[in-house]
Parts: C-alpha cells; structure tokens; sequence
C-alpha cells in the first residue's frame, strides 16, 4: 500500500457543494467545512429499516439516506488519495485503474474536473501568492511536460528567487506572440523593473526586450551543437522610429575566472522601424523639427563609411573587485553591458539554469502526455508549478461526489460453495463454515 505523508496538508480538499445562499454566506465568513459540523437529524425509515440522517449545523445542507457520517469521512479520504497518487505519486492512470478498480476513462474525468475546477476557483494561480522581480532578472525559455515532441510546448517566465511569474502554451506556428502573451501576464509596475532577460537561442525574446524597455540587456545561451558554450548579449538604442543593436559574441566561461586580457567579437546592427511616408520632399516644418532631425543624423551617421559596424575588443576582467576594464578596441557601451551580467554570473557559467532547473523540478511533480486541448495542458502546467512551489495543492471545493460509486461500492462477500450435476441441471451446495 502507499503511504500518504500529511494528506489532509498537502490536498486540501472539501467535496461538498453549497446549493443555497445561505450555504454560500456562512462559507466566506466562517468557511464552511461540513465534516467538522456535521450532526445528527432524524432517522428515516425505509422497508422497515431506521437510517440515520446527516446535516451541515452550519449551513442547514442534507444528505441523502442512503449515505452516512462514515461513508463521508471515509469516502473523502479516498478521494484525497487519489489526487494524492495523481499529482504527487505521479502514478499511471492505468495502474491505478487497476487499483481502484475504476474505468480509466473515469479517473481522466475526474482529474480534468479537478483541474478545471481550480482555474474556476483561482483564474490567476500563479499569481495567488505576492511575486516581484528582485534585481530586474528575469529567466525565460520553453519546455515540454512529457517527452520531447509528444508534449505540448509550455513557455514559463522565472525570476531570480526561483519562483514562476508566468506560464502559458506555445501556439504552433506563432511562437513570437506567444511569448509576448506571456510577457504580458506579469503586471506593468514590474515589467518596468526588468533589466536584465536571459533565455535560449530563441529570436523571439528579443523583440520583447526591445519592445519593452531600451535599458534592458538580453543574454542568451546558445543550445545549437555547433554552437554550445556561445553566448550573445544584446542591448538596443532607440532612435525615432529605428533602433540600434548592440551586439557582443562571447562564451559562457566569460564571468569564471579573472582575467587580464580576455577578446570580444562585437557588432552593430541597424533596425529599421515603420515611419509614415509621404509624397515629395519632407515639408518645412518636418525639417526643422528637432527629433526628426536628430534621428536622421543618426540614421546618416549609421551608414556612412567611418562608422564601424563589427569588430574585435579587449577587456580585463576582474571578479573581486567585479569591475571591468577597457583594453585595445574596447569602448564605454561595451563595459556597460557587460557590468550588470557581471554582478550575475560572477565565479559562474553564464547559462539559462534557473528556468531549466525549474522545468526539471515541476516534470518530477506531475508527468503528463500530449493533450488535444492545449489549453487545458497549460492548466495542468500551472497546478504542477504551483505544485512545485507550495508544496500543495490549492484548497478548493469540489461540487457533487464524483467517483462516490466506485469508492464506496458495496463488496458482497462471495458465498463458498461447491457444484453439484444432476440430470439436467447443476446446483451449488454451502459449505458447512457458511452455516456455522
């Protein structure tokens, strides 16, 4: 038999439903829990047979007679294991059909009501609990629930105190505005506190650093084969309608050791943005206005043959005073990229470890294959990672008694007997220890 550690702590759990107003009341200003205030009332009589009747003293709710204060406490505590071994025992369906003696199809049921139900009770689970952004880091990458490409693609966005600020499924085919959706579930007040975005190879995180905020620098790990242990960090200026993109290649061992002399590859690249267009020379007014004027210059500047566009710089590195110095080729932008992620990865490898140890963490906590609805995967994302943190389940009110005729299914005792052939016909003869 499994155990069960702290059941009642870890599934929180009241199955009853509330089908009154009044019921409804008395559970948010007392909260209602009818196990602790369930009573006697009455017998009914059925074929002749007494049968004790059960009330709720604070919510005045009824059940039927064909259940008792037994089967209730006992029908709860089954139910609660079998969450138990869903989500926490991270048991096989199957098995545990087998187990229960429960069509399989049903405990699917059951578990998408479970879920579903959650997300009723708590539409932002995620956020359930007060999270920030301490320091302006952010970790971000995407994963997969089950096997890799026989599960649906989960993007889970990671602080620095290794909590989830948000989650939400991968569209095929749009994974950019995925991304940017997801992005767009942690409040304003602490977007605007990001600073520093690390994540994979994926382009698509880079134009919500630049969308964002211009002061945000972008780190990304590299997993390609050919290009594993390269690093690209990345800052953008705007101009106007354009921006600037500051580029610095690199390995992940830059922040590791000291060093006196360590090369940089870096480029300059130019985005160009929508600006409206019109027919003919720009007026008179359009020349003289400042900020046009200044972000043309720029645009110029960009383009003429003194400005460098790539090249190759030297900085000395040093992890105990954590300053950066310029050396040959080096300029000022350079050494203020390169200082916040300092602070990050100083005696470290630069690498995405907070989201990729986050994802291991929550695929112990509930495997889970492929489902049709990628909605409701995401669901079962977002209970895993709330799982994972909290170290329980969300207390939630279940309605009805689901799987109640498979728990508490009546077990009549198999008579022992032996056959008996006659003629045409067989009987069953009791053994003597069914008479005694």
């Amino acid at each position: 038999m499994p155990q069960y550690h702290n059941l009642d702590d870890i599934v929180p759990l009241n199955f009853f439903s509330a089908s009154n107003e009044k019921c409804k009341k008395n559970k948010t200003e007392i909260g209602c829990c009818h196990l602790g205030y369930l009573i006697n009332d009455g017998f009914n009589v059925v074929k002749g047979i007494q049968i004790q009747r059960v009330k709720c003293s604070a919510c005045d709710k009824r059940f039927g007679t064909n259940v008792s204060m037994y089967d209730l406490l006992s029908y709860q505590t089954q139910i609660k294991q079998l969450i138990y071994e869903l989500f926490i025992g991270r048991n096989r369906e199957l098995e545990m059909s087998e187990r229960w003696q429960i069509p399989q199809s049903k405990i699917s049921q059951f578990k998408k009501l479970y879920i579903t139900r959650i997300l009723e009770e708590y539409p932002n689970l995620l956020r359930s609990t007060p999270k920030s952004l301490p320091h302006g880091i952010l970790f971000a990458d995407e994963t997969f629930m089950g096997r890799m490409g026989n599960s649906n693609t989960e993007i889970q966005l990671v602080n620095a105190e290794f909590q989830t600020l948000a989650a939400g499924p991968a569209k095929d085919g749009d994974l950019a505005n995925s991304i940017q959706n997801v992005f767009r579930q942690i409040p304003e007040e602490e977007r605007k506190k990001l600073r520093v975005l690390i994540s994979d190879g994926e382009p698509s995180y880079g134009t919500v650093a630049r969308q964002t905020n211009t002061r945000i620098i972008h780190v990304q790990q590299l997993h390609a084969k050919h290009l594993l242990g390269s690093v690209i960090i990345n800052k953008y200026q705007k101009f106007g309608p354009h921006y600037l993109h500051y580029i610095l290649y690199t390995h992940w061992k830059l922040f590791k050791q000291n060093s006196e002399e360590l090369e940089l590859h870096w480029e300059i690249k130019f985005i160009k943005g929508k600006i409206q267009s019109g027919r003919g020379r720009p007026t008179k007014s359009a020349e003289k206005n400042r900020a046009l004027k200044t972000w043309r210059q720029k645009k110029d500047e960009y383009y003429s043959d003194e400005f460098q566009k790539s090249g190759a710089a030297k900085v000395s590195i040093n992890l105990q005073t954590e300053k950066i110095s310029k050396r040959a080729g080096a300029t000022q932008w350079m050494i203020l990229m390169l200082t916040p992620v300092l602070k990050i990865f100083k005696e470290k490898f630069i690498t995405n470890n907070k989201a990729e140890s986050k994802h291991s963490q929550i695929k112990r906590k509930g495997a889970s294959r492929k489902q049709q609805d990628s909605d409701y995967a995401n669901s079962i994302f977002q209970v895993c990672v709330y799982l994972a943190e909290q170290k329980h389940l969300p207390p939630i009110t279940l309605p009805g008694r689901p799987l109640y005729k498979y728990l508490m299914k009546k077990i009549i005792p198999i008579k022992e007997c032996y056959s008996i052939a006659e003629k045409d016909s067989i009987s069953k003869q009791l053994l003597m220890s069914d008479y005694i």
